[in-house]
């Protein structure tokens, strides 16, 4: 049992290092997007797409609560990157 706890744990952490890796790359993908405004609204549609992939397959709550707050750090990414464009097209 204990062995099958130390799979299932390393899993959950490998998991979390590509959620991690992920971020990092949305977040180089948003700043550096010749329209981050732009870049938002396809992933607004995405997200969209996503949740009800979640929902039709009756998908955990704790995944679907995952799905949410990694959509809110994506949505928080991309607004900061959209700003700052706008803040530079001003200069």
């Amino acid at each position: 049992m204990a062995t099958q706890n130390n799979t299932q744990s390393e899993g959950i952490d490998f998991a979390l290092g590509q959620i991690q890796a992920l971020i990092a790359f949305a977040t180089a993908v948003a700043k550096t997007h010749e329209n981050a405004g732009d870049l938002a609204l396809q992933f607004a549609k995405a997200e969209h797409t996503g949740r009800s992939r979640l929902e039709s397959a009756s998908a955990l709550d704790t995944m679907l609560n995952g799905f949410q707050d990694l959509s809110q750090q994506l949505r928080s990414t991309l607004e900061r990157a959209a700003t700052m464009q706008e803040n530079d097209h001003a200069r």
